[in-house]
């Protein structure tokens, strides 16, 4: 069954609802902003209980609100548990499939914690009620503790008396639990039941349910409606097809429930005249460790990773990893997914093989497209022939290397020997070509000289069903730090999956700019720097950087060198240090973070890639210190606890992790992160430059340990431009330029940001090399924000859910947290028609893309023209903006805590208007482009409007 406390899981992540179908009786939206509109319109909407959400406007409408609380599970990822844990209540195993903890519902102190730190934050909040969660999984324990399930049903039923009794006005619903509605229905005004009619299995997909157990519903349905409680029914649907969507709603209510059909990631329903835009691209990878005898790989160590990821999401695609070890993948819903990727690195155990090519077979029929990386991904000789079969391959597999020269057939112009020169080979030779129709774009013979018939290879194709790109042509490997294409990435990902057919996501750009940001990781704070002898590199960076830097900029420190607990300090030397970090964070454009608590250089035990670049798992402390093993939670949660109650200034707490030595966490550490609240940062080796070129050298934008999310920095630090702080400082990281330059144009792949650490003052010519890099990005046009903030724009742009208009295909629907707040469109496809758009501001154009900007509105409604009216709108702004409106008549908008310098644009050239910032008075005259420029101070209101009616304002 499709559990509801998915929405634990999935509130870190951000989902979005995808609107309503008619009637609006019943809404369920567990994301971060549920889509307003909706929420307005339905009687009856469930939503998580720190959802950002107009109440007064609801209830205007005559619509209620439950807020989720969980009966029985708490997710790991979820901040409740921690204090859950803190208050002394005990847990009775894990909920694997969901990663939660089962609570121990007959404690007591779980019966107080859920009711005071649970349910009361939700009643006062001035909601509606509480739709009640998971009461099924106490049958979960009963599975081990068959003698507690009386005193957990009794622990059950005395929480749904407590709250009734707490909050008699509240309207209580929950899912399923009819073994409760006899001791305690009273306390309980309806139940919603999921999948009567239709479901969705995580293997088989969408269907319909059984019919014996439909039935049984529909009995049970009957016998709430005896006992005067109401009937709610979510059925999940395919979204793509409308008329069963209807079909099912109508067999809802001709059963007596009021309906909701939505999805497996319970982010709302189909959106009636649209249809979901599926943008993700699953890789399949790794093996099993126990039969392949050798450990485990993860997502940053498949050949995907550096080679495909990257281009894919530039093109406004999603990558998520499946790691074999764990199984055959769910069936991939084809309204989210639109392609799979076997990458090189997976060897299928035996008894997989079958089940895979079945599982392959059937994605293929959904319209989902492959391709093959490196290889075809199956060894068995029967299910490689029925794989050839199925995909029509042509030719068959040979026992050893063809004999004879070989030489190459094919080498389409432009696509081709694109950053290393192919050369012909028989190595990693397949006797295969292309199905009838491909697109073949590289293809080789191998025989003797006049051979009619030499084995034919064709290694990079497209074709209707996807297409490969295989060894020996998928790069060629220059140096450990330099991998160099053989293929155009763009071009060929972009003939199975097209770039420019939908908004592109973008995370490089905001109001119009590049992004910009710097972060400092907190290697070096206590040491001497040469440049002022006797002080530390912190004191040196306060004094020489950070205090005039015209930017925020994002500090962290490593906690037990603030305690002097590391084995080369001196004692005493902790309250100097702490006295320093003090009076950098409170500085107002220092946002406070971390970089742990012992600096862990692997993080995780069953990481094996780094294991050999470091002699310790984390620093050496000293051996009074009782730390003997990292820990995810004190490393992230404690650090961050730490730096803000001892070395934060009130109300500025650290809210920002940035991993340490090889940035590789494990789950443990990132969810502890999320339940602190802590946006995370770091990973990835971005330092394409001239010294290390390749596109490869561009890390993607995020990676995955399993299903859990980690957010890489945009660029690598000074360690890797200057040979690990062994070679030339100035020269060395000065090349960081470079990379910011060829990761700007032609295509923007990343924002700039500049990253190092305190040691990075050590040395005058490492400092100059400091003040050059900034320098430069004065020089730039860039939008200037916190690292925290691009953190969670990463993490939205994942999310993000897009629809398209059937009968208006120009017309689009974009939702997500409103984190993420960029679109790129070529400029081919139109301008937006701001008259018939909602929550965007604007746009700019660059290298023939449109950038469009959106308010940070949960749903955006964008409307592209060929020729559209062009009123004043934004072109671009240096800081963030809080849109209020553009029009013939008005523009009105407010700076945040950043000054901006912003670019209004749509103005009749020569017209006189009038700027109202703050209580200032500007006469402005748009320039012959039709812009207008203003310089803004932070937290200021400006409205621009032609002089008669903004005088009549005053």
């Amino acid at each position: 069954m499709t559990r509801f406390h998915v929405f634990g899981l999935l509130l870190g992540l951000g989902f979005s609802g995808t609107g309503l179908a008619a009637p609006h009786e019943l809404y369920v939206d567990y994301s971060a902003k549920p889509n307003p509109a909706a929420l307005v319109e339905s009687k009856l909407s469930i939503v998580q209980p720190h959802a950002d959400i107009d109440l007064e406007a609801i209830h205007a409408s005559g619509g209620r609100v439950l807020g989720y609380l969980s009966l029985v599970e708490i997710a790991e990822a979820s901040r409740d548990l921690e204090a859950a844990l803190a208050s002394g209540v005990a847990t009775l195993g894990r909920n694997e499939a969901w990663k939660s903890r089962i609570m121990d519902v007959s404690d007591p102190r779980w019966k107080a914690f859920l009711l005071e730190k649970l349910a009361r934050p939700i009643a006062d909040r001035g909601w509606d009620g509480f739709f009640l969660d998971t009461a099924d999984s106490v049958a979960l324990v009963g599975k081990e503790h068959q003698d507690r399930i009386p005193s957990l049903r009794e622990g059950l039923v005395g929480i749904l008396r407590a709250l009734r009794e707490t909050w008699p006005d509240k309207q209580i619903v929950m899912n399923r639990g009819f073994d409760l509605l006899p001791l305690a229905g009273s306390a309980v005004n309806g139940i919603l039941i999921e999948s009567v009619f239709q479901t969705h299995d995580a293997k088989l997909g969408y269907q319909a349910v059984d019919s014996s157990v439909t039935q049984l519903l529909l009995g049970m349905i009957g016998k709430l409606h005896e006992s005067g409680h109401a009937a709610y029914v979510l059925d999940y649907v395919d979204p793509g097809n409308a008329s069963l969507i209807k079909e099912t709603e109508d067999r809802i209510r001709k059963a007596g429930a009021v309906p909701f059909i939505s999805v497996p990631a319970l982010d709302g329903g189909p959106r009636a005249g649209f249809v979901r835009v599926p943008r993700k691209i699953m890789v399949l990878y790794g093996f099993d460790p126990g039969e392949a005898e050798k450990p485990r790989t993860f997502a940053e160590d498949t050949l995907a990773a550096p080679m495909i990821q990257l281009p894919l999401e530039s093109m406004g695609y999603e990558v998520f990893y499946h790691n074999m070890s764990s199984g055959v993948p769910p069936v991939l819903d084809s309204s989210d997914y639109c392609g799979i990727v076997f990458d090189e690195e997976i060897e299928l155990p035996y008894r997989m093989e079958r089940p895979m090519l079945s599982w392959l077979g059937a994605s293929l029929k959904k319209g989902l497209k492959v391709l093959f990386l490196g290889g075809y991904g199956f060894d068995d000789a029967a299910v490689r022939g029925d794989l050839f079969k199925m995909l029509g391959l042509r030719g068959e597999d040979l026992d050893g290397l063809p004999q004879g020269d070989a030489r190459f057939l094919t080498l389409e112009a432009g696509i081709t020997d694109y950053e290393a020169k192919m050369v012909p080979t028989n190595r990693d030779f397949e006797n295969l070509r292309a199905p009838e129709g491909a697109q073949v774009i590289a293809s080789l013979a191998v025989g003797a000289e006049g051979d009619p018939s030499p084995a034919r290879y064709d290694p990079v194709y497209t074709c209707s069903w996807g297409g490969a790109i295989l060894a020996p042509y998928v790069m060629s490997q220059i140096s450990e730090e330099t991998r160099l294409h053989f293929v155009d990435p763009f071009a060929v990902l972009g003939r199975i999956w097209p770039e420019g057919i939908f908004p592109a996501p973008d995370v490089t750009t905001r109001d119009g700019l590049r992004i910009f940001f710097t972060h400092v990781d907190g290697d070096g704070f206590s040491s001497l720097s040469t440049v002022t002898p006797g002080k530390t590199c912190a004191e040196v960076l306060e004094e020489k950087i950070i205090k005039d830097l015209p930017w925020p900029i994002s500090i962290s420190v490593v906690e037990s060198e603030m305690r002097g607990e590391m084995l080369t300090q001196k004692p005493g030397e902790s309250d100097t240090l702490k006295t320093i970090a003090r009076r950098i964070l409170a500085l107002p454009n220092v946002e406070p973070a971390s970089h742990s608590y012992s600096h862990p250089y692997v993080w995780r035990d069953d990481d094996m890639e780094y294991d050999a670049y470091y002699e310790r798992a984390n620093l050496e402390l000293k051996p009074t210190v009782n730390y003997p093993k990292i820990e995810g939670n004190r490393e992230v949660a404690g650090s961050l606890e730490y730096i803000t109650k001892e070395l934060c200034p009130p109300g500025k707490p650290a809210r920002l992790m940035l991993w340490s030595g090889n940035c590789r966490p494990s789950e443990d550490a990132i969810l502890s992160a999320e339940r602190f609240g802590a946006t995370h940062l770091n990973g990835g080796n971005t330092i394409l430059s001239r010294r290390f070129p390749g596109l490869a050298a561009v890390a993607p934008k995020l990676t995955w340990w399993d299903d859990i999310m980690q957010v890489y920095a945009p660029n690598q630090n000074e360690f890797y431009y200057t040979d690990g702080w062994e070679g030339e400082f100035h020269g060395g990281f000065a090349q960081v330029i470079d990379t910011f330059e060829m990761t700007g144009t032609p295509r923007r792949l990343k924002p700039v940001n500049v990253y190092y650490h305190f040691y990075s003052v050590e040395h005058g010519d490492a400092l100059a090399a400091l003040r050059h890099i900034y320098d430069w990005c004065a020089q730039q046009p860039l939008h200037v924000m916190w690292a925290s903030e691009y953190g969670a724009i990463v993490r939205d742009s994942f999310n993000t859910t897009l629809l398209r208009s059937v009968e208006e295909p120009e017309t689009w629907l974009v939702q997500n947290a409103g984190q993420l707040r960029t679109l790129r469109m070529p400029v081919a496809a139109g301008l937006p028609d701001l008259a018939r758009c909602e929550g965007v501001s604007g746009w700019n154009t660059e290298g023939g893309l449109v950038y469009i900007h959106t308010t940070g509105v949960p749903e955006v409604k964008l409307t592209l023209s060929s020729n559209p009216e062009i009123p004043p709108h934004l072109r671009s702004s240096t800081g963030a903006l809080r849109w209020q409106g553009g029009s013939a008549r008005e523009v009105s908008f407010s700076t945040h805590e950043l000054a901006a310098q912003v670019v209004l644009a749509g103005f009749t050239p020569g017209a006189t208007w009038i700027a109202r910032i703050g209580a200032d008075l500007l006469p402005l005259t748009a320039a012959p482009d039709g812009t207008i420029r203003l310089d803004v101070p932070a937290r200021t209101e400006v409205l621009v409007s032609p002089p008669a009616l903004n005088l009549s304002r005053k």
